[in-house]
């Protein structure tokens, strides 16, 4: 890793997406972070409004009256960004080219109406690093930067590991099960909804088990691809935690716990993890067949 950023180790980290890297000259030039909501003023009790998720859903209410089903990420998006973060946290913000800018908290949240050069109204200061980052420059840690949503925490709670406790822990992993596929499904019923899961054999007919099962029979099913490899239950599960913030669940406002996730960039997103456990040999990958 980068010597750079061996402090961040000690650090509460933080991914805030810049619109897909587009607004990652606004926020290095005029050093904040921000979420870009469509707010043009707040309540007399300012920013602390979004303390409150029942306040906050007013708001929301106000301002985008007619998707209230969002309403339920939107405050799990709001709560981490707006309570959460705290001065002396650590802030990764991804380009649009998959590299890191990396910055300090130095504020509360604060009120600013967004403009041309930045359209975020809810803002952090933020002292950036010069320059930026390739995702391998950072710890192991911080696998969890491949994920998708536009504010999330980074999970640092399995630490680092030296090279020979990964290839201990690599062996450990490979020997413990038969070999099995975990695969990605994509819904033909609803646009950019998907399933991650595993099949003892075969993709292809997990997928036809699932036509008929109640829960997932309405999205329509089709394999875009899978993995196989030794230990693909516990593999499964670490693409599950991985991408958790996108997964329809109770604790992502769902009223049904599933194995179904949301978003456009899944599949790429799903390609790049599977790349960098390629790279990292933690599991035997005998194979790789991804359909897009």
């Amino acid at each position: 890793m980068n010597p750079k950023l061996e402090f961040i180790k000690e650090k509460e980290c933080w991914v805030v997406r810049a619109d897909n890297g587009k607004s990652i000259e606004g926020f290095r030039n005029l050093g904040v972070t921000g979420l870009h909501f469509d707010i043009y003023e707040l309540p007399n009790d300012g920013v602390k409004v979004f303390e409150n998720k029942e306040r906050t859903k007013e708001i929301f209410q106000k301002y985008h009256p007619n998707v209230p089903k969002k309403y339920p990420n939107w405050w799990g998006t709001f709560n981490m960004f707006c309570n959460r973060i705290q001065i002396g946290h650590v802030i990764l913000s991804p380009t649009s080219n998959g590299d890191l800018m990396v910055g300090v908290v130095e504020s509360d949240l604060y009120f600013e109406l967004g403009n041309e050069t930045l359209p975020h109204s809810l803002r952090r200061k933020i002292n950036w690093m010069d320059g930026f980052f390739s995702k391998n420059e950072f710890p192991i840690s911080l696998q969890s930067l491949f994920c998708n949503s536009s504010c999330f925490y980074v999970d640092k709670s399995k630490g680092e590991e030296s090279d020979e406790e990964t290839q201990i822990n690599s062996e450990n992993l490979i020997d413990t099960d038969s070999e099995g596929v975990v695969y990605i499904m994509k819904s033909n019923t609803f646009t950019d909804y998907y399933k991650l899961g595993y099949a003892d054999k075969d993709a292809e007919l997990r997928c036809s088990a699932l036509s008929t099962d109640k829960k997932y029979a309405i999205f329509n099913l089709e394999v875009l691809g899978y993995v196989k490899l030794s230990n693909y239950k516990r593999f499964e599960k670490s693409v599950h935690n991985h991408f958790a913030p996108i997964r329809l669940n109770s604790e992502n406002g769902c009223n049904i716990d599933s194995e179904i996730f949301k978003s456009a960039t899944l599949p790429q997103d799903f390609k790049e993890y599977i790349q960098l456990h390629q790279k990292q040999k933690y599991y035997n990958i005998t194979e790789v067949s991804l359909n897009y």
